[in-house]
């Protein structure tokens, strides 16, 4: 098969996912393709969340899974959006902020660098996920100096972002979850004992060690986001799939 142009790839492309999606009555998956088809939609329209994005296909379940993922958000008292894993900013260079180890956890938990993995690594594993969730919490505080409130407030922030991340798999979602300050589920960390990590499929990174721009994020979403010495403004990061989504 011949194609002059780039935009009769886009068009071959767009009418085979249509054609299939009428076909079957539903969004199509990529097993409903041979190989050498679904290599050549990939190439001409990109990762497949994307291509079913150009065939017009995944709007209406995106905005299905939009609302229902805000009304669970809310029971939480979440403010919440909703995008693509590939819009995500990160930038590397928020790895030498963990670096620096001021929250001393550095090379001490599991979440943390250098054991959860290099920003390469980690920025694939973010990607490997078709959504993001956002998700923010905003506390009132009597100023950055007061470290024991700051420090209360993340522990909560990252306790609600574990507790909806469990409601999202009790709903048939699944992935994994970032918040502040590293894994908080054992203190201290197996890992200043020489013990394997007791909740590997649990425990919840840094955003800063997916080097996640969170001033950026929060832009890009339309969320608040401000230094403000009386509201302390906390964000995660729940990047997911819908089981059975391929």
């Amino acid at each position: 098969m011949h194609f002059a142009t780039e935009e009769e790839k886009r068009l071959w492309a767009v009418r085979l996912l249509v054609q299939k999606a009428q076909e079957l009555g539903r969004t199509p998956c990529k097993g409903d393709f041979d190989e050498t088809t679904r290599a050549r939609i990939k190439a001409f329209l990109g990762p497949w969340p994307k291509a079913l994005r150009q065939a017009g296909l995944k709007e209406e379940r995106k905005h299905t899974m939009e609302q229902e993922l805000t009304a669970l958000a809310k029971e939480e008292g979440f403010l919440v959006s909703l995008l693509p894993t590939e819009e995500v900013p990160v930038d590397g260079k928020f790895r030498q902020f963990c670096e620096q180890n001021i929250c001393g956890r550095y090379g001490a938990n599991y979440s943390c660098p250098p054991d959860c993995g290099s920003v390469e690594t980690l920025h694939a594993t973010l990607l490997a996920q078709p959504h993001a969730l956002v998700i923010e919490t905003i506390h009132p505080i009597d100023g950055y100096e007061n470290k024991a409130a700051v420090l209360q407030a993340k522990k909560e922030h990252n306790a609600a972002v574990l507790r909806f991340m469990k409601t999202m798999r009790e709903h048939g979602y699944e992935g994994f979850c970032t918040g502040y300050n590293g894994c908080p589920l054992c203190d201290p960390c197996l890992k200043t004992k020489g013990l394997p990590c007791a909740h590997p499929e649990q425990r919840i990174s840094c955003m800063s060690a997916y080097c996640i721009d969170v001033a950026a994020l929060a832009e890009r979403c339309g969320l608040p986001f401000a230094w403000d010495p009386t509201k302390l403004h906390l964000f995660g990061l729940i990047a997911f799939h819908k089981n059975g989504e391929t």
